[in-house]
C-alpha cells in the first residue's frame, strides 16, 4: 500500500479522454507515460530533498542527533516516485520500500496532517522507554508549489501525444 495524495489540477479530465483514446496505440501510451514521468522529475526531486530536510522534534526535548539511526528520512525519499495511471497522475511514497508502519510513517512524518501530528514509538526498539514525536511540513507544500510547472508539462505532454495521434 502507498501512501498518496490527490492534488486536483486542470487538465485531469483531458487525461483521462486521451488515456482512453490511446487504448492500443502501445507506443504513444508510452510516449505519454514517459513524458509524464519526465514531468515528474523536478517534483520528485524537490520532494526527496524536502523529506530530508524535515525537522522531526520529541516529546523528551530538542532534536538530538541520537547514536543510531534508523534513516527514516532516506528511507522516505527513496520511497518517492510518479507514475502515470490510466486515469491520472500520481506521486506516492511506496510503502514497502520503508519497511514496518511504511503505510503511515509518511503521513507522520508530515505533521500537517490533523490526525497524524505525532507518533508514539519505542526508542530504538526498548518498550520501557517510549518517546513521542512529530515531524514538519514536506509533502503538501512541495507539491502545491510545483503543481503549476508540473501541469503545465503533463499538458505539454499532452498536446504533443494528441498531435501525434491526429496526424
Amino acid at each position: 500500500m502507498a501512501a498518496s495524495v490527490q492534488l486536483g489540477i486542470q487538465g485531469g479530465e483531458q487525461f483521462r479522454d486521451l488515456s482512453k483514446k490511446l487504448r492500443g496505440q502501445k507506443d504513444l501510451q508510452r510516449k505519454l507515460r514517459a513524458g509524464v514521468r519526465s514531468a515528474g522529475k523536478p517534483a520528485e526531486r524537490d520532494l526527496k530533498a524536502a523529506v530530508m530536510r524535515v525537522r522531526v522534534t520529541s516529546d523528551r526535548g530538542g532534536t538530538a542527533h541520537p547514536d543510531r539511526s534508523t534513516s527514516l528520512r532516506a528511507r522516505t525519499a527513496r520511497a518517492v516516485r510518479t507514475k502515470a495511471t490510466q486515469r491520472g497522475i500520481r506521486t506516492i511514497v511506496d510503502a514497502k520500500k520503508l519497511g514496518p508502519h511504511g503505510h503511515s510513517l509518511p503521513r507522520y512524518l508530515d505533521g500537517t496532517i490533523r490526525s497524524y501530528r505525532r507518533w508514539r514509538h519505542p526508542v530504538f526498539g526498548n518498550r520501557d522507554v517510549w518517546t513521542e514525536q512529530s515531524g514538519s511540513a514536506w509533502f503538501f507544500v512541495t507539491m502545491r508549489r510545483r503543481a503549476p510547472t508540473f501541469q503545465r508539462e503533463v499538458l505539454r505532454v499532452m498536446a504533443d501525444v494528441e498531435r501525434e495521434l491526429t496526424s
